[in-house]
C-alpha cells in the first residue's frame, strides 16, 4: 500500500518538548475505513505548540487542502485550518470543527468536520460505497424500522486512540457532514471522518508539497448520495 513506509529519516513527535516547531502530519490512507495506522500518504507541514499542559497541532489552510485533495481541487478561501489539541497527561486528543469545499466541472463536495475525539464512539456503517456515520448497531436497527436502506448493515466501531510517542500514530475519530452537487445537490449526509488516523513526526526539513494524500472520494460520496436518496424515495419522500 502507498506510503507503508516507515521515514526513517524522522523521529515521532516529542509531545514533552515544549519548544514551538515545525512537524510533520501523514494521513492513513488504507482504502479500508475501519484500518487504523497501517498506510500513510505523504507528509504535510504543520505546527506545534504547548501551553498550560496541552499541546496544539496546527495544520494550515495549505497543508489541509492537500490532505483533502481529490480528484477536483479545492474551492479557493474555503478552508480552515485543523486544529489539533493533546492533552499531555494521559495524552488523549480532541479536535476542533474544521471544514471546506472541492469544485470543479459542476460537481463539489463540502464538508463540515465535527469535532474528533480519541474518546469519541464513531463508526460507519458496512456495505456502503462512502462511510456513512453511526454509533452503535441499536442506532442501525431502530433506522432500519423507518428506512430500509438501513436493514441488514452492521455499525462497524472504530476506536480512537490516544497519542503513541513511540511511533507518532494517534487516532481521532467521530463525524463530518457532507453536501454532494453534480447537476442536482443532494441533501446533505453525515459520514465517519477519515481525517483523524494520523502520524506526527518531527519535521527536519519541511518538504514541497506533495501530489494528492487520498483517494479520489468525490465520486464514492455523489454515488451513495445517489443511493441513499433513492432509497428515501427522492424528492418529496
Amino acid at each position: 500500500m502507498l506510503g507503508a513506509s516507515a521515514r526513517a529519516d524522522v523521529a515521532p513527535l516529542d509531545p514533552y518538548d515544549p519548544t514551538p516547531r515545525a512537524i510533520l502530519v501523514e494521513l492513513e490512507n488504507s482504502l479500508d475505513v475501519g484500518a487504523v495506522g497501517v498506510s500513510y500518504g505523504p507528509p504535510v507541514p504543520a505546527t506545534w505548540s504547548v501551553s498550560g499542559g496541552v499541546g496544539t497541532v496546527v495544520i494550515p489552510i495549505a497543508s489541509h487542502e492537500q490532505m483533502r485533495t481529490v480528484a477536483i481541487p479545492p474551492v479557493p478561501g474555503s478552508f480552515t485550518p485543523f486544529v489539533i489539541q493533546i492533552d499531555l497527561g494521559d495524552l488523549s486528543a480532541t479536535s476542533a470543527t474544521a471544514s471546506g469545499e472541492n469544485a470543479a466541472g459542476g460537481q463539489s463536495i463540502a464538508f463540515t468536520q465535527n469535532p474528533l475525539g480519541t474518546d469519541t464512539v464513531a463508526g460507519h456503517l458496512s456495505s456502503q460505497s462512502a462511510p456513512l456515520f453511526c454509533t452503535s448497531q441499536q442506532e442501525v436497527d431502530a433506522q432500519c424500522q423507518v428506512n430500509p436502506a438501513y436493514c441488514g448493515l452492521t455499525c462497524e466501531i472504530v476506536p480512537g486512540a490516544a497519542y503513541d510517542p513511540a511511533t507518532g500514530k494517534l487516532n481521532l475519530v467521530g463525524s463530518e457532514l457532507a453536501l454532494a452537487c453534480d447537476g442536482f445537490c443532494f441533501p446533505p449526509f453525515l459520514f465517519f471522518s477519515e481525517a483523524g488516523d494520523l502520524r506526527l513526526t518531527e519535521a527536519g526539513t519541511v518538504p514541497a508539497f506533495p501530489p494528492a494524500a487520498v483517494p479520489a472520494l468525490v465520486a464514492c460520496l455523489l454515488l451513495v448520495a445517489r443511493a441513499t436518496w433513492a432509497q428515501r424515495g427522492g424528492v418529496g419522500s
